[in-house]
């Protein structure tokens, strides 16, 4: 009987102790199985974002393919600009010598009219008015070479601030450019990282995954050995009813039926009080006894009772 006390009672805590093992895997599984939840949740978060970036990078591509086209276009705009502008200048500097040759000439035929003006007096008086008229001509020539020299020079300022124009459009065309590649190049930054933490979330959920597996291998094996366990608990729980059976029978009640008992258990509230037995009850191992104190009944352990 004791080894079979001492065998249920260390079957008890074996089972007590796989059944906690068994709840300390069942939390762990939730556990995991709640943070393989959040890998997934989290992992379609960064695919979402990836494909934000990509959207957005390839607009950005496409803007900046639109900005270097423009670029190109301003470029030959700034081209033909400076060819106008040189033309200009080169009008106006035939202009300017045409003007200097002119006024050079004309300063070399007054000398030379005025070395001969003593011998050649009556002459010029003749020739004098052939030389106003002349003279006349030369200044409308002169005057129509002023006025194309001032329009050459307004077309050349005009030009000039079309230059600058364009030159600030293509300043800021430019700076624009680089505020997209930086963007582009920021955004490639942060496309690398969450498709590095997408690699890492993949081989925690691959992991998590794997010890998922590997858990429910585990209870799987331990419901297994409960199952067994407990078919053994209850051929030993009907062996132990047969024996217990079998010895309350044969055990004969260790006080008789009128027989004054004592309470000796100092814990118990009937401590050291005198009873009279009424009757004993047998319930498997377990030997109880009714006892009258005073009129008041009281079914007591057979271990908390001597004769008195």
């Amino acid at each position: 009987m004791q080894r079979i006390k001492t065998t249920e009672e260390r079957h008890h805590l074996v089972i007590a102790e796989r059944q906690r093992q068994l709840d300390v895997l069942r939390q762990e599984l939730m556990a995991i199985s709640e943070h393989r939840d959040k890998l997934e949740h989290q992992h379609r978060e960064a695919l979402a974002q990836i494909e934000e970036l990509k959207h957005a990078r390839h607009e950005d591509a496409l803007q900046l393919s639109s900005m270097t086209s423009e670029n190109r276009h301003l470029s030959g705009t700034i081209q033909d600009k400076e060819k106008h502008i040189q033309s200009l200048e080169e009008k106006h500097t035939h202009a300017r010598h045409a003007l200097e040759h002119y006024r050079e000439s004309v300063k070399t035929q007054r000398e030379q009219e005025q070395h001969r003006h003593d011998h050649q007096v009556q002459q010029l008086q003749a020739e004098l008015r052939l030389s106003h008229q002349a003279l006349s001509v030369k200044q409308q020539e002169c005057t129509t070479l002023k006025e194309q020299t001032q329009q050459q020079s307004a077309e050349l300022h005009h030009a000039t601030q079309s230059v600058s124009k364009i030159e600030q459009q293509l300043l800021g065309s430019q700076n624009s450019q680089q505020q997209t590649e930086q963007q582009l190049y920021r955004k490639d930054t942060e496309l690398n990282r969450l498709q590095k933490q997408h690699e890492d979330l993949q081989q925690q959920y691959a992991a998590a995954a794997a010890k998922v597996a590997s858990l429910q291998a585990n209870e799987q094996a331990w419901l297994q050995e409960k199952a067994a366990l407990s078919a053994s608990l209850s051929t030993q729980q009907q062996l132990w009813q047969t024996f217990s059976t079998v010895n309350a029978i044969s055990t004969p009640a260790q006080y008789a039926k009128g027989e004054d008992v004592i309470v000796v258990d100092a814990d118990h509230a009937l401590y050291d009080r005198i009873g009279q037995v009424e009757r004993c009850v047998k319930k498997g191992s377990t030997v109880k006894y009714s006892v009258n104190f005073d009129g008041e009944t009281y079914t007591l352990p057979d271990r908390i009772l001597r004769l008195a």
